[in-house]
């Protein structure tokens, strides 16, 4: 993923993160229409940035919710995992980007 990829993502993911996290707060009944229309450009929005295992989960997420929103909880939970481990592989790689960065400036101050 390039960084500005990564850097467009970051926000997306953190709105996303928060409105999940409040339909869990509030149950997945009170998803309406403009939260729905919201989540459905934000999956649109996540496979245009290459993130299409987060995009899909958020689709079947979206489907669930619209076929039978009693019956979609274990969806929910599936796709704030996928958001909480999406979150961390991104940090992780900042980190290793930051690291290898700062070996190189290191390296070459040396030289």
């Amino acid at each position: 993923m390039q960084a500005s990829t990564e850097n467009d993502l970051e926000p997306t993911l953190l709105r996303l993160k928060t409105e999940v996290e409040a339909i869990g707060v509030r149950g997945v009944r009170s998803i309406e229409g403009e939260q729905l229309n919201w989540l459905k450009h934000t999956c649109e929005s996540l496979a245009g940035m290459g993130a299409e295992y987060l995009a899909g989960q958020l689709q079947r997420f979206i489907e669930a919710v619209e076929s039978n929103p009693g019956s979609s909880a274990a969806r929910f939970l599936e796709l704030l995992t996928t958001i909480r481990v999406f979150q961390r592989t991104l940090t992780v790689e900042s980190v290793h980007a930051a690291m290898q960065s700062a070996l190189v400036e290191h390296e070459q101050g040396l030289s």
